[in-house]
């Protein structure tokens, strides 16, 4: 998404961030695998445009197009994976 400041350690595996009131709903503590040291070079974030997260922690979002397909084998199942564009309305 974009950097966020760590604002304390919760022991060895976990780590609280300071977020926005725009996601104020979710849980600001992670465990370590999740986060990654930001690079802090301006012009490779995007603007940040505001979500609307609903009660149930979810967001609506529209499907704007496929842009690809494969097929993947495991040992002896296939999974179709499909890479899709979406946009929030």
């Amino acid at each position: 998404m974009r950097p966020f400041e760590v604002t304390k350690r919760v022991g060895h595996i976990a780590y609280k961030l300071s977020l926005p009131l725009y996601l104020a709903k979710i849980q600001n503590m992670f465990h370590v695998s999740l986060l990654r040291q930001a690079k802090m070079d301006s012009s490779w974030f995007l603007p940040q445009v505001p979500l609307e997260i609903k009660e149930n922690v979810t967001l609506e979002m529209k499907l704007v197009k496929v842009l690809d397909q494969s097929e993947k084998k495991l040992k002896s199942n296939k999974i179709l994976m499909i890479k899709v564009l979406w946009r929030s309305p």
